[in-house]
């Protein structure tokens, strides 16, 4: 198991970023880490998301995946824009570049 300073110097979270220690408790918030090569073909790991996203579409639970750079990031959108269409409404992207304002989520 991750201690807590190495899991934050993991996920690249700021020093300042304010950390609650409480654990939710609920079924519904889970925790995967999963770590691949650059040259792990994209499509094969995230095959059960993609499976998700056709089966329940907007009725799917909401899922967050990290990813170290823009680069990696814009990789993954590419991939579900490919499958899904850009438009689609299933899944969006944010990064440190992203201007903030309100969304519909």
């Amino acid at each position: 198991m991750l201690s807590r300073k190495k899991l934050i110097k993991a996920l690249c979270i700021s020093e300042d970023a304010v950390t609650v220690f409480d654990s939710p408790d609920r079924p519904n918030i889970k925790l995967h880490i999963s770590c691949h090569k650059a040259t792990t073909d994209l499509d094969s790991v995230f095959d059960f998301l993609m499976d998700l996203m056709l089966d329940q579409h907007s009725h799917m639970p909401r899922y967050v995946i990290f990813c170290r750079s823009i680069n990696d990031s814009s990789k993954l959108y590419l991939m579900f824009a490919q499958h899904f269409g850009k438009d689609n409404h299933i899944f969006i992207m944010f990064n440190s570049k992203t201007i903030q304002k309100p969304l519909n989520l």
